[in-house]
């Protein structure tokens, strides 16, 4: 994820990178669920062979939205979520509010891997795999929200998906 990297980008340290990328291969190996947010949601890409945008600011896109957190104001903008999606399914609305903290945003799509959420300005918000049986990106920090419903769903989700699996 360091190569190519913008000038205002931070690379990820080698040794993390290398042991977050096996990982992600093992817990493919075995089905595990998989959550990945913010970071976690782009490494889930490039893991899959995509790319990424490496600084949004310098891509030219309409009615561009501030994705990073400047000074002390954490932006806040519209989701739009495909309601077929597990993720869309988990939260039961195809249209929430999310916090935003994030400089990089993912460019190609992985292999295998689906958008099921976009920002208004045309941003990928959220990636899944149907064929796992959880394999889910989010872009935002629903950590940080938890107070709000469409956050908590997120984790219902993983916890649901995360004992059926314990079951089989």
């Amino acid at each position: 994820m360091g190569r190519n990297l913008a000038p205002q980008g931070h690379p990820l340290k080698p040794l993390r990178q290398r042991y977050e990328l096996a990982l992600l291969t093992e817990a493919e190996r075995l089905a595990k669920p998989v959550l990945g947010i913010c970071l976690g949601c782009q490494l889930l890409n490039v893991h899959r062979g995509g790319s990424l945008q490496q600084f949004l600011p310098d891509v030219p896109r309409p009615s561009a939205l501030e994705h990073r957190k400047v000074g002390d104001v954490v932006p806040r903008h519209v989701v739009n979520l495909e309601i077929d999606s597990m993720l869309g399914s988990a939260i039961g609305r195809p249209v929430i509010t999310t916090n935003s903290y994030h400089k990089q945003a993912i460019d190609r799509i992985g292999r295998g891997l689906r958008v099921v959420a976009r920002a208004s300005d045309g941003v990928i918000e959220a990636i899944e795999d149907d064929e796992m049986p959880l394999f889910v990106g989010v872009q935002w920090h629903p950590e940080r929200t938890i107070n709000e419903p469409e956050a908590l769903a997120v984790f219902r989700l993983l916890v649901s998906v995360s004992e059926a699996c314990r079951k089989r």
